[in-house]
């Protein structure tokens, strides 16, 4: 495997916020437009810098940090019980998408007596669920293993590494997955 430096994580973490608040400037400058108006576009650009983050750390660090998972749960279920989906799909998806991959999780340990995904990754499965509901679960999951399952035939033929010994963070795949859910719920309201 080839081998690099990671950053330090306050770079990453400074990075990131300067791309959002690059984003935020510029909403701020266009104000005025009344697509701005609507209460979904602050959350979408909230919710496109948190992952934009959480994506960067878990490249750099296999890590989702629970400082970051936790509050953007406790965000979600907020903005869906007031805004969004309601509060049964919301907290049902919350539920059953932590639920799913911690029980995968489990089942991998005890299977093959090594870790096979993160419960970080549960907690990002959680966050979909509670910010675009029970019904969104299959759709980032569809999106963030089909990317997954590309990724790594593509880069284990490149690379010559056996794909069984390929190990790829899964977190800033679910990011996609959950932006393909977040604006897949926007475009049906």
């Amino acid at each position: 495997m080839m081998a690099f430096e990671r950053r330090p994580l306050w770079q990453t973490i400074l990075g990131t916020a300067c791309l959002g608040l690059s984003f935020f400037l510029l909403a701020w400058i266009f104000r005025d437009a009344p697509v701005l108006k609507a209460p979904w576009v602050w959350f979408s650009m909230t919710l496109a810098i948190w992952l934009l983050a959480l994506a960067a750390i878990d490249l750099d660090r296999f890590l989702l940090p629970n400082w970051l998972t936790y509050p953007l749960i406790i965000i979600g279920l907020v903005y869906s019980i007031r805004f969004g989906v309601g509060p049964v799909q919301s907290i049902l998806g919350a539920f059953i998408g932590y639920g799913f991959i911690a029980g995968l999780a489990w089942f991998w340990e005890a299977r093959f007596g090594r870790e096979g995904i993160g419960l970080g990754d549960a907690k990002l499965l959680s966050a979909i669920g509670a910010w675009c509901g029970i019904f969104a679960l299959p759709i980032a999951l569809l999106v963030s293993s089909g990317v997954a399952i590309a990724f790594v035939l593509i880069f284990s033929g490149v690379r010559k590494i056996p794909h069984t010994e390929l190990i790829i963070p899964f977190g800033p795949l679910l990011c996609l997955g959950f932006w393909v859910a977040w604006v897949a719920l926007q475009n049906s309201v």
